[in-house]
């Protein structure tokens, strides 16, 4: 009997350094795309802080558009200018946030905060009236996202509602229930 283990032994060694290695590589698998989620988490951070510096840099100008209706005089074509490339950036952060969150490289909740701020380009009068010359642009989901939105969009219309309606349809677009049910508690929004 004992030699019978003893002749079973290197196979037995070798199964448990398959087994051990299979460990060893599922683990450093995890620890790398925590570490990937990570990567992609702080690249779309820090070029939101980008953008951000643009608007800022610009705010003089991009305020006319980013009121929820026109104003009274229209805007020079450099303005406008200035303002579609705002939206061509914010798209492709969204663009970009959409399509790590579908292949689940961002969390539920940090993508939920974002769908706030797409809900707030939204409400830009500027950006809904150039969505239908850009939007094809744009990835299918970022599509879908706005082109109900900005079809429908009526600000008579009861903020909190439209908000909770944006957030809902955001997940059934993206197919998250915690980006669906964001505005579930019981908050009200204030602009």
């Amino acid at each position: 009997m004992l030699n019978d283990l003893l002749s079973d032994l290197p196979s037995l060694i070798g199964v448990l350094s398959l087994i051990s290695t299979a460990v060893i590589f599922l683990a450093q698998q995890v620890k790398s795309n925590k570490i990937n989620k990570m990567a992609v988490y702080q690249q779309l951070e820090i070029a939101s802080i980008d953008l951000f510096r643009y608007e800022s840099d610009n705010i003089h100008i991009l305020l006319p558009f980013q009121s929820t209706t026109p104003a009274a005089t229209p805007p020079t074509e450099e303005n406008s200018k200035i303002f579609e490339n705002y939206i061509f950036q914010t798209m492709n952060l969204f663009e970009m946030a959409t399509k790590h969150r579908k292949q689940k490289m961002i969390e539920p909740d940090v993508f939920g905060s974002w769908v706030k701020w797409f809900y707030d380009i939204l409400l830009m009068h500027g950006f809904r009236d150039i969505w239908p010359e850009i939007k094809f642009n744009y990835t299918k989901e970022v599509r879908d996202l706005f082109d109900e939105a900005v079809a429908n969009f009526d600000f008579e219309d009861d903020e909190n509602k439209r908000l909770q309606d944006f957030f809902q349809h955001a997940g059934d677009v993206i197919n998250c229930a915690t980006t669906r049910n964001w505005t579930s508690s019981s908050e009200t929004y204030q602009s």
